[in-house]
């Protein structure tokens, strides 16, 4: 399973977009809520902002704008589309589980910003 590429375009400029544990970090110490614990739109905004504000900033190209600014550039089909691949990756790593309990799928980012599978066993240390 790999991550889909999403981006967000703001004054012509396209800014990648992640769910990465440096968004939920973010997103935390914003909003005290775990990312499963979203409601309503502002969380939806706010959690997006992290992800594309992360992601930008790693690959070199910082999106500088703050939360009220960022939502201002956005519309609701950015963010209908967002959820809608955000959806579709939770579904796609749920089927992954699926099958032998032993075995669980890992996301790992490599060195060249691609992604790669890496499939542990449970009883590994």
């Amino acid at each position: 399973m790999n991550q889909s590429k999403f981006y967000v375009e703001i004054e012509s400029v396209e800014y990648p977009a992640e769910s990465s544990l440096g968004a939920r970090l973010l997103f935390k110490k914003e909003t005290g809520k775990e990312v499963r614990e979203i409601s309503g739109l502002s969380d939806s905004i706010i959690w997006l902002w992290w992800c594309v504000k992360s992601a930008s900033a790693r690959s070199k190209n910082p999106m500088e704008l703050d939360c009220q600014e960022f939502a201002d550039s956005c519309t609701m089909e950015v963010l209908d589309e967002w959820s809608r691949v955000q959806n579709q990756e939770a579904a796609e790593s749920k089927k992954d589980s699926e099958g032998d309990p032993d075995l669980r799928t890992l996301r790992v980012r490599d060195g060249s910003g691609g992604t790669r599978l890496m499939m542990i066993s449970a009883g590994s240390p």
